[in-house]
């Protein structure tokens, strides 16, 4: 959306290659103008930050080593599992919540015929900053079983977490590592002076 500005992401090891997590305090800070939000890589998974950004997202998890071949897919990469966490900083103060998630539903009616969304209930009232959230689960998506869409809303920014499997038996065996990648969700600070001071403090401790 045009009243948006993307995030970029601050991370630990070397730039422009696949890192895995097989740590529990490694870590990932995604970060704009106006939002710094901490996520943390499901173990033995990467986040390839190449293909992250041929999406134009702020980062891209996905098993080190793939479970199966997954078939070929025209919206995603032939991946069989994965996660994903962007954030937009909010410019037009006139753009709502609710407006965002219906332009980006709208654009998925347009490119997928017979496509199913279905709202879901979600409980955020344990993330600290969230004043908003919705959740949706997308089907009849091609090359992919179902699609896990969350969106979050601060007072600065609107951030989206996806969640999807190639087919049910991944879908269904791995969920639980997105459940708890929302629970280990954390946002830091939508102040630019304090978002400075993290990611510093970030680069400091881990030494780049």
């Amino acid at each position: 959306m045009k009243e948006l500005i993307t995030s970029i992401i601050i991370f630990s090891m070397l730039v422009g290659c696949s890192v895995s997590s097989n740590d529990a305090d490694n870590f990932f800070l995604i970060h704009g103008r106006s939002h710094v939000f901490k996520v943390y890589a499901p173990q033995s998974w990467v986040n390839d930050f190449e293909y992250a950004k041929s999406l134009g997202v702020a980062s891209f998890f996905k098993p080190e080593q793939p479970f199966i071949e997954a078939p070929k897919n025209p919206y995603i990469e032939n991946i069989d599992l994965y996660i994903y966490a962007q954030g937009w900083d909010k410019v037009n103060k006139n753009s709502t919540f609710e407006s965002f998630i219906q332009e980006d539903q709208k654009n998925i009616l347009k490119k997928i015929k017979d496509v199913k969304i279905t709202k879901k209930d979600f409980n955020f009232s344990k993330m600290s900053h969230i004043k908003n959230a919705a959740y949706f689960v997308i089907e009849n998506i091609p090359g992919r079983y179902k699609e896990d869409c969350l969106f979050l809303e601060t007072d600065s920014t609107i951030i989206n977490i996806v969640y999807s499997g190639v087919n049910k038996e991944l879908y269904d065996l791995h969920k639980d590592e997105f459940e708890k990648f929302l629970t280990k969700f954390e946002f830091l600070s939508s102040d630019p002076i304090e978002i400075k001071k993290i990611l510093e403090k970030d680069k400091k401790e881990r030494g780049y």
